[in-house]
């Protein structure tokens, strides 16, 4: 057995604190084994580990032949005879360092022994730079919290529609022409016209690296453990690169398309000469292409495309697509590298050392997997970290998903369901971080952190090991310790949250707070006096119309909001729906489930244009109240209300009675989550319900329909 015995400095600050229980400690990400002696500690002056001298304080081992750990696990131990560390590989006694950093505290690291070693080879976090520029310090400080909490991938996504961010000596015009604009914020450059200027402009907005940044910036992180992947997007979102060579477009015209030619020989010099210059900056094995979202509008009609489709004998433009994907991952493999693009690439000619990361959900990833494909799984209703992490009424605007802590700790990258030829070929997980809403960098650390630390406990830790109440607890002191180094860290909210489940038949009310620390009380009769609430113990159950007063309170005193809603025992509940649009999801506005704050979570039914909807309720029945929530967003993908919504009823199915016209209120014009109910009233008698939606707008969410 090869071992080296070596012994080294470590410079350590304090993230973190000591716990009196056995097994716990405030270390993110959770380890794999992990035995603590709460009562014991070892005393180190913080000045020894300041230094660069050698000294004992440390002892390393590095077994070269220590497989059990892999390439990046670690053995630590603190006791009565010091520190000592064994690993296969510095890499492991460098996250070794990274669990001593978190346990010291005060002079004082506990008396703990660990075995250690990540779920996933890929650990990543994604930012893209062309809608909002970060500054190369910027970068820095995200990967100096990505290199505490064992993030190990940077996903570099350097341009995009909203700027070209990386210098290429090949196409200067990138950088001189695409890399500025009119207006700092996205949204307001939008609203201008979304052009570029020079970057000789006096008033101008944006910025690119150069390659000595660049350089530098791969060197930071590689001493960091961390690979920089770097991202430049083909075939699509490539406005920026026709504002500055419109030859490379089917129109011929900067500001009309994103889409590159693909019957344009010069799009695959342009592609080579790009890629190769990338490649030489970047030492990573993965290069990564975009290829998502691309529109196939000008190929249908370019007559380049069109011959080129002739002369391949391609009976649709989609094949197109496939066409430049290929193209890309021959250049990527002449390089000895590994093409890497969003799920959209999949296709069965695509060889298999590309790499699928799936955004749309994690069902393409895993068909790739099946296939044989090396994935990595980033799906955007829990890892897009640009969402929404609390109630869209009281956060700083983001786009239009919701994405609290607890939802992005609990994905299950590997349900067990999975086989594990699937499981082999996953290699990891990414959250998210686009910059369409984040426009500075104070915007950028509060839509990071803490999620990014949950996106580390995905990445490292095994589920069995995982627990919501423990990393809860736990997160809420690194939050103080991130805030404490000036990071704008989101705080754990005391809002409460509501949900509705069902078990035996019973309804049943839960309610929840994202902080751990409070105690809940609620009324059941609209009393929001404090002193007359019930402490919440257990789950209530909903008979009837129940209306909810809830607070959260901390040492007696109440944090944050009131929360009051009614719910019912809904008369519609599992009956028969139908509608003009004939989907198999119409059944979520009849299951009984209250929406959340997105209209993502599968609660909402998201339609647009004029539509019906029918409820049968097998029988005649009286009724008091037919109820409807809509959503009115000012973000993202926004949501609109309809018009008015035409309420009638019948006992037939075919001769209906109009009931009532309700028209939507004016709600504020504001990048805010708003809701307003289009309900009746009134003593009625019927076996359906129609409802029929005007709306001249776009997309728009229904919630429940409650017949009570």
């Amino acid at each position: 057995m090869a071992r080296i015995l070596f012994y080294v400095i470590v410079c350590v600050s304090f993230i973190g604190c000591t716990s009196g229980k056995k097994t716990n400690v405030n270390i993110i990400p959770r380890p794999l084994e992990c035995f603590v002696d709460g009562h014991k500690t070892m005393k180190v002056a913080f000045d020894v580990f300041e230094g660069n001298e050698i000294n004992d304080i440390l002892k390393v081992t590095l077994d070269t032949v220590a497989d059990d750990l892999g390439l990046e696990g670690y053995e630590l131990v603190v006791d009565g005879n010091g520190i000592s560390v064994s690993a296969k590989t510095e890499i492991g006694v460098y996250y070794a360092k990274q669990t001593l950093k978190q346990l010291y505290n005060d002079g004082e690291i506990p008396h703990v022994r660990i075995k250690d070693k990540p779920r996933f080879a890929h650990r990543g976090l994604m930012l893209d730079v062309s809608r909002h520029f970060f500054t190369k310090d910027e970068i820095k400080n995200i990967l100096d919290v990505m290199s505490d909490y064992k993030l190990n991938v940077f996903h570099w996504h350097l341009t995009d529609d909203g700027g070209w961010r990386i210098e290429i000596e090949s196409y200067p015009k990138l950088t001189q022409l695409t890399s500025y604009r009119t207006a700092w914020e996205w949204k307001e450059w939008w609203k201008e016209g979304g052009e570029f200027v020079s970057e000789h402009s006096e008033k101008k907005h944006g910025g690119y690296y150069t390659k000595d940044d660049i350089r530098e910036i791969v060197k930071y992180a590689s001493e960091r453990n961390i690979t920089i992947i770097p991202e430049i997007e083909f075939p699509g979102h490539s406005r920026e690169v026709f504002a500055a060579y419109p030859e490379l477009c089917c129109s011929k015209e900067p500001y009309r398309q994103n889409t590159f030619c693909v019957g344009n020989e010069e799009t695959y010099v342009f592609m080579e000469k790009v890629l190769n210059e990338v490649m030489d900056l970047f030492p990573s094995e993965f290069v990564h292409i975009g290829g998502d979202e691309t529109s196939t509008k000008y190929w249908k009609t370019c007559s380049s495309c069109k011959k080129l489709m002739k002369k391949e004998g391609f009976d649709d433009v989609h094949s197109l697509h496939k066409y430049i994907i290929s193209k890309a991952e021959d250049i990527i493999m002449k390089r000895g590298k590994r093409m890497i693009g969003w799920d959209e690439i999949a296709n069965d000619d695509l060889g298999k050392s590309s790499v699928i990361m799936s955004w749309r959900g994690e069902k393409a990833g895993l068909r790739a997997a099946k296939k044989g494909y090396d994935v990595v799984l980033s799906p955007l209703h829990y890892l897009y970290l640009d969402y929404f992490q609390a109630s869209p009424t009281k956060e700083p605007l983001a786009h239009d998903g919701h994405t609290p802590l607890k939802k992005v700790f609990t994905y299950n990258p590997l349900p067990d369901s999975l086989a594990s030829v699937v499981n082999a070929h996953v290699l990891g997980v990414q959250g998210n971080l686009w910059t369409e809403w984040i426009a500075s960098n104070e915007h950028l650390e509060y839509m990071a952190y803490p999620r990014a630390l949950a996106v580390a406990e995905l990445g490292w830790s095994y589920g069995n090991m995982r627990s919501w109440a423990d990393f809860r607890d736990c997160v809420d002191k690194h939050i103080s310790k991130l805030r404490k180094k000036g990071i704008n860290s989101y705080t754990l909210s005391g809002d409460i949250n509501a949900s509705v489940n069902y078990e035996d038949g019973n309804m049943l009310l839960e309610l929840e707070a994202e902080r751990g620390d409070v105690e809940i009380r609620y009324s059941l009769n609209n009393d929001t006096l404090f002193d007359n609430m019930t402490e919440y113990v257990r789950p209530i159950e909903i008979k009837n119309s129940l209306n909810v007063c809830a607070a959260a309170f901390c040492n007696g005193k109440r944090v944050g909001d009131i929360y009051s809603n009614v719910f019912y025992r809904n008369k519609a509940q599992s009956k028969k729906i139908s509608s003009t649009l004939g989907w198999s999801n119409e059944k979520t506005l009849i299951d009984g489930y209250i929406g959340s704050e997105t209209y993502l979570d599968g609660t909402w039914f998201n339609f647009s244009g004029n539509q019906e909807f029918v409820v049968d309720l097998g029988e005649s029945l009286s009724v008091n109240k037919i109820s409807t929530r809509w959503m009115q967003l000012r973000a993202g993908a926004r949501r609109y209300l309809p018009e008015h919504v035409e309420f009638y009823i019948s006992e037939d199915g075919e001769n209906y009675k109009l009931v009532k016209v309700v028209d939507k209120e004016k709600l504020n014009d504001v990048p805010a989550l708003q809701y307003q109910k289009f309900e009746v009233d009134g003593n009625l008698k019927c076996r359906f319900i129609k409802l029929s939606v005007k709306s001249d707008r776009g997309g728009m969410s229904v919630d429940e329909i409650i017949v009570v």
